[in-house]
């Protein structure tokens, strides 16, 4: 019946039964009419299924949605694009996580795949893999954030993250994955190539309403054994230049911060930030016991203190989970939903080595709406705020109070990085932009469509010769 429709719209450009011999010029502009036709049934189905709602945001220290009500985003780490070799993700995952009552996935993306020689972008990697979960994410209800995975900084190290390029120079041993993260954080010139992938990566999603947010980098540790120096401060500094890059083609998406593993307070440099720390208290522990329950709120309380009562943020769990070989799992991670309830802060559940390990029970349909409650009042007395720490708030200050000289810098390398993109990746571009821009069934159907009509056009045109000569 489509087919038929079309070709019955087609009839006056030169396709319908005829003894008179078609010009060559009808032919051409029938297959061009046939080509709009297609692209705009493709491109009619691709905007009603884009329909969602405005891009969620920060305010106060809550993460709101474009109407001002306050979003609890709670749900899960959807592993494998960060494995070598990566594991596909499929629709039903996403299904299964929308009737689990998750509203938000945390997607691990690394450095390697995104820029597997110096100075490239491979946007491939976002059309082929990403995109497709942001559409499947977005026919489910869900949002995604956007993490900057690794795990002992490449897999050179036995983990993932920083391309082979970027570390062929260290041992493949852990005092080799310790100077290779000292040296990042020590030297602004590689750090930009990772400023620069994000600052595609935004340019590709800054109209994405299913994006909530970009995290910045999973676990940013700093190892003072090897640079006696480093501190958060540089920690600091690379988020503002991320920052600063993003924010000139994407104004709309959440920044989310993880700290250091130092004390940094770092945010005064843009308005739309949530930080998101982990939660591991005894999650390695052989047994976890009910009275440890004290411990957990205790390591909360503290995050809490530091990240919304002090910083005047949102904050948000990007992984928790416990890893201990017995049945006391299960409590813990009851246990720590529970808490998180109590302090209204949203999480993503991490499944550990095992990425399909099953979803624990106990997390299965949370809240995703704020209570009446208000936030959680930690008395300063129950933190003990130790001298240093505040020594630290002041150092950090003075650091972003050189952010305007920092953005101007930062742009300057980011342009002069654009530049560098080589030919092999602006050809990957054009080969697969097809692809991303429509949903891959969707795609094949209509190539399976034009093929049919087309097939359809060469047999009534044959016919239409044979009747001609006789």
């Amino acid at each position: 019946m489509v087919i038929r429709s079309i070709l019955r719209i087609l009839g006056p450009f030169g396709f319908q039964r005829s003894t008179r011999k078609p010009m060559r010029h009808n032919r051409t502009i029938s297959l061009f009419t046939l080509a709009v036709i297609l692209g705009m049934v493709i491109a009619g189905r691709v905007t009603a299924s884009a329909q969602t709602t405005g891009f969620l945001t920060v305010k106060d220290t809550w993460i709101t949605d474009d109407t001002g009500k306050e979003v609890l985003l709670r749900g899960v780490n959807y592993r494998g694009y960060e494995q070598v070799p990566i594991r596909l993700h499929t629709e039903s995952d996403y299904a299964s996580f929308a009737q689990m009552g998750f509203n938000v996935v945390r997607l691990p993306i690394t450095w390697a795949d995104l820029e597997p020689s110096s100075g490239t972008f491979n946007v491939g990697f976002l059309l082929w893999h990403v995109d497709q979960d942001v559409q499947w994410a977005k026919k489910h209800g869900m949002y995604i954030v956007l993490n900057m995975q690794q795990d002992h900084w490449a897999s050179r190290f036995g983990g993932c993250g920083a391309p082979d390029w970027a570390v062929k120079q260290y041992s493949p041993d852990d005092l080799g994955m310790r100077e290779a993260v000292s040296d990042f954080w020590a030297n602004p010139s590689l750090q930009d190539h990772l400023v620069m992938l994000w600052k595609n990566i935004a340019r590709h999603y800054a109209n994405e309403t299913t994006i909530a947010g970009y995290d910045l980098l999973n676990e940013p540790f700093v190892y003072t054994s090897i640079i006696p120096w480093l501190n958060a401060s540089n920690v600091d500094s690379f988020n503002v230049k991320v920052t600063a890059a993003i924010r000139t083609v994407d104004s709309n998406h959440i920044i989310f911060l993880e700290p250091a593993n130092m004390p940094t307070f770092n945010t005064s440099f843009d308005s739309k930030i949530a930080w998101s720390p982990h939660f591991y208290p005894l999650s390695f522990a052989p047994v976890y016991y009910p009275e440890n329950l004290t411990v957990l709120e205790a390591d909360l309380e503290a995050k809490y203190q530091t990240f919304v009562i002090q910083s005047h943020r949102p904050m948000w769990i990007g992984e928790f989970g416990a890893y201990m070989n017995s049945p006391s799992a299960d409590n813990w991670e009851r246990d720590a939903k529970s808490l998180f309830d109590k302090y209204q802060v949203g999480w993503a559940w991490w499944p550990s080595k095992d990425p399909r390990r099953p979803v624990p029970s106990a997390l299965l349909n949370p809240s995703t709406s704020v209570s009446s409650t208000p936030h959680v009042q930690v008395a300063p007395s129950i933190i003990n705020l130790t001298e240093s720490v505040v020594q630290r708030q002041t150092q950090d200050s003075e650091t972003i109070s050189k952010s305007t000289e920092i953005k101007s810098v930062t742009n300057a390398v980011q342009e002069n990085e654009l530049s560098r993109f080589t030919a092999s990746s602006r050809i990957e571009m054009l080969m697969i932009f097809p692809l991303g821009l429509w949903d891959l069934s969707l795609w094949t159907a209509g190539v399976a469509i034009l093929v049919l009509v087309i097939f359809e056009l060469l047999s009534r045109r044959a016919d239409a010769t044979k009747r001609n000569k006789t």
